[in-house]
């Protein structure tokens, strides 16, 4: 007949020798079968006891003790609509088994092969087969709708000699450091899942969890509860210990221990003090094995605010890159970045009052409510900020601004961050100098050598001044260049406004030297000031590791003999005495 109508759901169900009762497999169709609403597929039945069993990768499983009286496949509750009586079914077995009984519904035609042309309804026993294991290895029992028809589902049952449902499988078990929401999901951790490192980092004040998901030797849940304990080492760590919830409590002890299977637990860890910084080590074990090992690192409040990268600003510049900028980092006693804390500074402190009487500066911090990097990866002694890298809201990458006034000079500034607004509490920077100049007025090239060797890379500095004589401002910006230098080629070309970010009112250009030796004058000009000369170095290209030249090896000889001739006569006159 026909099976185009069935609809149809099968369960694994095991008899275990020692009477547990019946017990089936949740499953699912093999991902390589094209299964649709016609189609034999398995089902889902109450588990009361095997071994083990999986829907893993869509092909269904089980694993049975050799002493197992049977595995019966049989058809589960109608779920998905009733099975329509009178359908094709087709099934075979390989490995070490037989069908050692068959419902009434199926015809035994070998040991291995069952087959019907009258299938009752789903829930009915008739459809049911016995799959009893001969030997321990893999049986695979295949459904098609007919004898030449493509399997449909695959059932695969792993015989062992007996089960070993107690024993805790660390390979097949999950231990990680996860964020927050994940400890706090309801969805299981996925394969393969790795440690967060940003998680690994834990804000001062905030918990810090590892989630774990404990398996036996078949990859399921322990069958047993047993002694989980975390333990916690490291000074101002506790930890506590919990099933998965929505929240969490922090502990008030450095041990933990629950009697669970570690099926869905989480860690909790925190600081006994969150004012101080902390690295705290979790270790859990499970009736007595170590599950593994974690650290966390806790930050603590503000201890140490550092300034670097300050850049020359541009005399009354308000907006955009003439601003003068630097970049803040902020850490603890022990040396953690602390990023999204807010940097201010004092009008009142000495320095800051200073700067802002002179003139040098209008503002100290004139980036309202400025916070170092959210991230920890982008905070620290980074490359220079460049006029492509800094926007108006530079907050992002953790670079705040002074503003310049109108008479420009020097001036010596502190920033300072919040450790506690409520108490009006800060940690103060060491003071930095800071510049303003004007535009460019001056300037000046210069070469790192005066000779080079095929090969190798040359370095020519641009010098900028303003009209006092000051370095330029780091965003001073180059216009009509023009450039010249034989017997090297420039690895990065000038160009139109390329700014003054080298150094303080420099801009470096690498060139790559040739191998054409010779006295050369490399010429350079750029127009964005009231120098518009071109201006000129000289050098040399020469290969050090030349040949030495016939006339250079005459004259070494001739002065050989001079040499030699004089000591003769030195020889003779003592010889005479």
């Amino acid at each position: 007949m026909s099976i185009k109508t069935l609809r149809k759901r099968i369960a694994l169900v095991a008899v275990s020798a020692l009477g547990v009762g019946l017990l089936s497999v949740a499953s699912i169709t093999p991902a390589s079968a094209a299964v649709t609403a016609d189609d034999i597929v398995v089902g889902t039945n109450t588990q009361l006891g095997m071994c083990a069993n999986t829907t893993a990768s869509g092909v269904d499983s089980a694993v049975i003790p050799l002493t197992s009286t049977g595995l019966v496949i049989g058809t589960s509750g109608a779920t998905d609509g009733d099975v329509a009586a009178g359908n094709d079914g087709y099934v075979t077995l390989s490995g070490p088994g037989i069908f050692s009984a068959l419902g009434s519904a199926w015809t035994a035609l070998s040991q291995t092969i069952a087959s019907t042309t009258s299938l009752a309804a789903s829930t009915s026993a008739n459809n049911d087969l016995t799959v009893k294991p001969t030997a321990t290895g893999t049986i695979k029992v295949t459904y098609s709708p007919g004898s030449t028809s493509a399997a449909v589902d695959v059932i695969t049952i792993t015989v062992v000699e007996k089960c070993a449902n107690l024993a805790l499988s660390l390979a097949l078990s999950k231990f990680v450091i996860v964020s927050e929401t994940t400890a706090q999901s309801a969805t299981a951790l996925p394969s393969g899942v790795l440690d967060n490192s940003d998680a690994a980092v834990v804000a001062e004040g905030d918990n810090g969890y590892i989630r774990m998901a404990l398996a036996d030797t078949y990859g399921s849940t322990l069958s047993s509860s047993k002694a989980l304990i975390a333990t916690v080492s490291g000074a101002n760590c506790l930890v506590n210990l919990q099933a998965r919830a929505g929240s969490y409590t922090a502990g008030t002890g450095t041990t933990a221990v629950l009697a669970a299977n570690g099926s869905d637990h989480v860690v909790v860890v925190s600081q006994a003090d969150s004012d101080i910084p902390a690295s705290c080590t979790t270790t859990v074990t499970y009736d007595g094995t170590t599950v593994g090992s974690k650290t966390l690192t806790f930050r603590g409040i503000p201890t140490k605010v550092e300034v670097s990268d300050v850049v020359i600003g541009r005399n009354s510049a308000t907006t955009g890159s003439g601003r003068g900028f630097y970049r803040v980092t902020v850490s603890d006693a022990a040396g953690n970045l602390l990023p999204g804390v807010e940097i201010s500074a004092s009008s009142t402190e000495a320095n800051n009052a200073a700067a802002l009487a002179s003139g040098v500066i209008t503002a100290v911090q004139a980036q309202s409510g400025a916070l170092t990097s959210s991230t920890s990866t982008s905070l620290g002694k980074t490359a220079p900020i460049t006029a492509t890298t800094i926007a108006d809201a530079a907050a992002a990458s953790g670079a705040t601004h002074f503003t310049c006034g109108a008479v420009g000079g020097t001036a010596k500034l502190t920033v300072r961050a919040v450790i506690d607004a409520a108490t009006a509490s800060y940690a103060t920077s060491a003071p930095f100098n800071v510049a303003c100049s004007g535009s460019l007025d001056t300037w000046s090239i210069s070469l790192d050598k005066a000779t080079y060797a095929p090969g190798e890379i040359a370095t020519l500095t641009l010098s900028g001044k303003d009209s006092k004589g000051r370095p330029v401002s780091t965003f001073t910006l180059l216009s009509g260049v023009a450039y010249s230098f034989g017997g090297m080629t420039a690895v990065t070309a000038p160009t139109n406004n390329d700014a003054f970010n080298s150094g303080v009112g420099t801009k470096t250009y690498q060139f790559s030297v040739g191998t054409s030796e010779g006295s050369f004058v490399g010429t350079f000009t750029t127009t964005g000031s009231t120098d518009t000369s071109a201006k000129t170095v000289q050098y040399k290209v020469a290969n050090q590791s030349a040949t030495v030249t016939t006339n250079e090896v005459l004259a070494a000889i001739v002065k050989l003999i001079a040499t030699i001739n004089k000591q003769i006569r030195q020889l003779q006159k003592q010889l005479r005495r």
